[in-house]
């Protein structure tokens, strides 16, 4: 028979690369977080090997919400080109400003292929409401009147109100209980965010003053 021969070393380079490819997939947050991971691109070529053959030396990738709601906030664009991400770049503090479900990024670059993300979700916040209740002197009521404040994000238009504010009982006495109910939200970024529809408290109620009458 014959005897086996080897070639010599073959050397296969990646052809041009024409694409832009997800190496890393956003993944769902909640609203006001950095989504995590953060998405990365790649080059590559027609046959899905990284590539940066014919890319130059400075090539910008932008990347947008192309399906659902809201937009990037943060830097949105990098340049993939040979001097500066050679062919790869990564993200880094991107947010959604909106909540919602079924949300898609698209990276786009002059004379690549666009790439699309896998879809991914951002819940709404939790907007804790607390109170601060006015001590009253006694007037024979259980009613209250309350301060709600927030911890919504700065910046977000967000208005909080409430049904009811009671005190446990009409009653002279220190530290009494205060609930507030129907807690709620409007405003511009309400959608955005949960919230507790009660919450609780306590202050004074005072001994009135009666003037009494001397005939």
């Amino acid at each position: 028979g014959l005897t086996a021969a080897n070639s010599d070393t073959i050397s296969i380079s990646p052809a041009a690369g024409d694409r832009l490819v997800f190496v890393a997939q956003p993944s769902s947050s909640a609203y006001g977080s950095a989504l995590s991971p953060q998405p990365a691109l790649k080059t590559r070529d027609p046959f899905g090997n990284d590539s940066t053959v014919g890319l130059g030396t400075s090539k910008m990738v932008a990347l947008a919400v192309s399906a659902g709601t809201g937009s990037l906030q943060g830097t949105s664009s990098m340049d993939i080109g040979t001097a500066a991400g050679n062919g790869l770049v990564t993200f880094s503090g991107l947010t959604v400003n909106a909540a919602g479900t079924g949300k898609q990024l698209t990276a786009s670059s002059s004379g690549l292929t666009s790439a699309v993300s896998s879809s991914f979700d951002v819940s709404k916040a939790t907007v804790t409401g607390s109170i601060t209740a006015n001590d009253k002197v006694y007037d024979g009521t259980t009613a209250a009147s309350v301060t709600l404040s927030d911890n919504r994000l700065a910046g977000d238009s967000l208005s909080t109100s409430y049904g009811s504010a009671t005190f446990a009982s009409a009653a002279v006495g220190p530290a009494k209980s205060v609930t507030v109910s129907g807690i709620s939200l409007t405003g511009a970024d309400a959608g955005n965010y949960s919230a507790n529809t009660t919450a609780s408290t306590t202050a004074n109620i005072t001994a009135a003053t009666v003037t009494g009458l001397v005939s």
